[in-house]
């Protein structure tokens, strides 16, 4: 199929009038950390260097006054270690009773920041509020401490002479931080209720404490690691890992990131030995956009076993899709599917299927006849739709993208396209645009792709 460019341009430009209110971006400024220091160039691209997991919907952190809210707070803690009284933030969800117990994530911050740094970067109390409002995650306690281990634990002036503190920090945690979150809060203490996540600098924490300690936890995650990551040969040394095997080890960083080739060298080392894990390898930068948006994937999954399972045999490889069947049968005939690394979508024509990725039915809609592919975006499943005539040479289809919310399938808007002449077949979303394929009768020569946003 092609288009000759005068009556792609022409099309295109109606399109973007038509389907302007189809996408927006949200923006953000990204707070720069410090200078860093030098990393690892990135490695030679492998097939396993993509993007998993598609951007999260724009409003994640969004304050929904409808929904119940947990409790961010400091906190102050004795510290052994460091010999003084410490302060922490820690983010109790909504509903928390003394009643039932709850698994905690250490979430660490960068090396210019302190434990007020994911507040300001993620937001993640409105995050996890949300995400528990939509029942996509386990409640949890979040602990954000701070993990420069020294008495000054301010980030003041040369923030690299800090260094030594945060490899002192592995001490503060197990010693102090653990011991005292255990002794104020109702929570689980053993290693499969426990995880460990940050940003940078605490992702490399994050990676170092996690392998020295396996028994201590079950749950990492690193967001664009810094180079206080230990090479992989002292990280992960063979069959270390045989007795306390990770539920869930989640790598990620962004493309434009100078730091991306230490999360490459850390991924090659699993891969190499064959350790399960997530490589989510996005667009951004060293920002917080990208920790933002992969805290909020992997929230989805920690202290989940099924759904991690189901999405480690999704994502393990990104040249081999697993076998997924639908749990129910539908009339008609299949158009298209899509996933948002958490659920997958299916178009039955006059059914729209929202389904795990094992396959179990989420929930299902009835659509107008017919329906066709799909794709998701921004938290939105976009579908291509034909009302009339699919591939009359009239040109008497009726075509549209329809949308819906991929949380609940509702309809939220639909959109015309009448340059889709001979009905609307095709749609995927690339680089923030559409692209609508339209049909190809038996008497027309040619068929044309439109790009639109």
């Amino acid at each position: 199929m092609h288009a000759t460019p005068s009556a792609l341009a022409s099309r295109t430009i109606t399109l973007l009038l038509l389907l302007l209110a189809l996408h927006s971006i949200g923006s953000e400024i990204a707070t720069a950390q410090p200078p860093r220091r030098a990393a690892p160039a990135p490695i030679e691209p492998h097939a396993a260097d993509i993007q998993m997991f598609p951007e999260p919907p724009s409003n994640i952190t969004q304050h929904l006054t409808q929904i119940p809210h947990g409790k961010l707070e400091i906190i102050e803690y004795q510290s052994k270690t460091v010999g003084t009284t410490r302060r922490m933030n820690v983010y109790t969800p909504p509903g928390y009773s003394s009643e039932k117990k709850y698994p905690v994530l250490y979430l660490l911050h960068g090396i210019g920041g302190d434990e007020t740094e994911w507040q300001r970067y993620a937001d993640p109390a409105n995050l996890l509020d949300n995400l528990f409002a939509a029942e996509q995650a386990t409640p949890m306690i979040v602990v954000m401490p701070n993990g420069r281990a020294q008495k000054n634990d301010r980030a003041e002036g040369n923030v690299f002479a800090a260094a030594p503190a945060f490899a002192t920090f592995e001490q503060d945690l197990l010693n102090d931080v653990i011991p005292a979150i255990e002794s104020n809060y109702s929570v689980h203490t053993d290693r499969d209720h426990r995880g460990i996540a940050g940003l940078s600098m605490g992702g490399g924490q994050s990676l170092n404490f996690a392998f020295a300690n396996p028994d201590k936890f079950a749950w990492l995650a690193a967001f664009s690691a810094a180079p206080n990551t230990r090479s992989p040969d002292q990280l992960i040394p063979a069959g270390k890992l045989t007795d306390n095997p990770f539920h869930l080890i989640w790598l990620s960083c962004g493309s434009r990131d100078d730091l991306l080739g230490i999360s490459q060298r850390t991924q090659r080392c699993l891969r190499q030995q064959q350790l399960p894990h997530i490589w989510n390898l996005d667009g951004h930068a060293h920002d917080p956009t990208h920790w933002k948006h992969n805290l909020w994937h992997f929230a989805r999954l920690v202290f989940n076993k099924q759904a991690t399972t189901a999405s480690l045999g999704f994502h393990a490889s990104p040249t081999l899709a697993p076998e997924i069947t639908c749990e129910q049968k539908f009339p008609q005939h299949l158009q298209g599917i899509c996933c948002d690394g958490h659920s997958m979508f299916w178009s039955f024509t006059t059914r729209l299927v929202k389904t795990d990725l094992q396959g179990k039915i989420l929930k299902t809609v009835p659509v107008a006849d017919h329906h066709g592919d799909l794709c998701h975006h921004n938290g939105k499943v976009f579908v291509a739709v034909n009302l009339g005539k699919f591939n009359d040479p009239a040109g008497n289809a009726d075509s549209w993208v329809f949308a819906y919310d991929a949380a609940s399938l509702r309809e939220l808007a639909r959109h015309p396209v009448p340059e889709v002449v001979h009905g609307a077949g095709g749609i995927a979303v690339r680089n923030g645009n559409f692209f609508v394929v339209g049909g190809l009768p038996d008497a027309v020569a040619e068929n044309y792709v439109y790009e639109c946003c």
